[in-house]
């Protein structure tokens, strides 16, 4: 059992545990979660196997931190928008989606997402504890936003059952084009947003 669960750490060892999930992510984006070994995390932070092995059980939980680590704290924050005190329903939305392509779209937070998309279909727990853990929770926070917008009349409820889903669709595609195709065709990220909080919004407003 590790010393994460048994009692709260000292700031020296919080700093060598987040040091060590760092250097997970490193080893993960580099070698894919298949591949990744706990003597590579251990080689890549510095840090002796039993060190590693101290703060996680094993690769499983290592990753599970790791998805934590880099969205939650962000994920954290999108949700706190929905309550955002004399805000409109359209000033809450818009914020959330420009937090999440300046935050969000990171270079270590897309690296979460590929490593999902990419092991996910051999991995359904880790699949699994990244939709319950953040997705379900980041397409709940919009679309308690929505929600509120409809109650107080400021936004029209959309057709069908998927409307949450569609407007996420497009900051979702905008993270994997800028892992995976970025190469080819860069995506100006600021560009696309203001143009994705555009389409969205005016989709949802009431018409007069």
């Amino acid at each position: 059992m590790n010393l994460t669960i048994n009692r709260e750490l000292t700031p020296r060892a919080e700093k060598r545990r987040k040091e060590v999930i760092a250097a997970a992510l490193r080893v993960f984006s580099k070698v894919g979660y298949a591949n990744a070994k706990i003597d590579d995390v251990s080689e890549e932070s510095g840090a002796a196997k039993g060190t590693v092995y101290l703060y996680f059980d094993g690769k499983e939980e290592l990753f599970k931190a790791v998805l934590r680590e880099t969205m939650l704290p962000v994920l954290e924050e999108v949700e706190g928008m929905v309550f955002e005190p004399n805000a409109s329903a359209a000033d809450r939305l818009r914020a959330q989606f420009e937090f999440f392509y300046s935050r969000v779209m990171k270079e270590e937070r897309r690296q979460v997402m590929r490593l999902v998309i990419a092991e996910g279909p051999n991995f359904p727990e880790v699949k699994e504890f990244y939709f319950n853990t953040i997705l379900l929770r980041a397409l709940t926070a919009i679309r308690a936003t929505i929600d509120f917008g409809i109650e107080r009349g400021e936004f029209r409820k959309p057709e069908g059952e998927f409307y949450t889903k569609a407007v996420m669709g497009s900051a979702i595609l905008a993270s994997v084009w800028k892992t995976v195709f970025d190469d080819f065709l860069p995506l100006d990220t600021e560009a696309f947003a203001q143009t994705h909080i555009d389409l969205v919004l005016n989709g949802l407003r009431v018409r007069e």
